[in-house]
């Protein structure tokens, strides 16, 4: 995690084109947004009943299970956090702002 975002993906070529990188943008700082994502690195399988790793972080999952969620999880997970890029090498980026916020 980095305390700033770049100030433009020129700055962080390699996270970039490898597609390793989500940028948050949250006015919780860095000891808070990184408490509050601790909290979703574990998820429950139903079918399976296991526990599974969740890799939120992952911009791959980003792309394509965030847009999918439902609003309420999504607000839960994102609280706080105001803005979200997720790198993709193969073309532009995924973009989230306005996040919907839990209550």
């Amino acid at each position: 995690m980095f305390k700033r975002l770049p100030r433009s993906v020129s700055n962080a070529p390699c996270l970039w084109r490898d597609g390793a990188a989500i940028f948050l943008r949250s006015a919780l700082g860095f000891e808070g947004v990184r408490a509050h994502l601790r909290r979703f690195t574990m998820v429950v399988d139903e079918s399976r009943n296991a526990r599974l790793y969740f890799r939120f972080y992952d911009p791959l999952t980003v792309r394509t299970m965030l847009p999918h969620m439902p609003v309420d999880k999504l607000g839960s997970m994102l609280a706080g956090i105001t803005c979200l890029l997720a790198a993709n090498p193969e073309g532009p980026g995924t973009l989230i702002r306005n996040m919907p916020q839990a209550g």
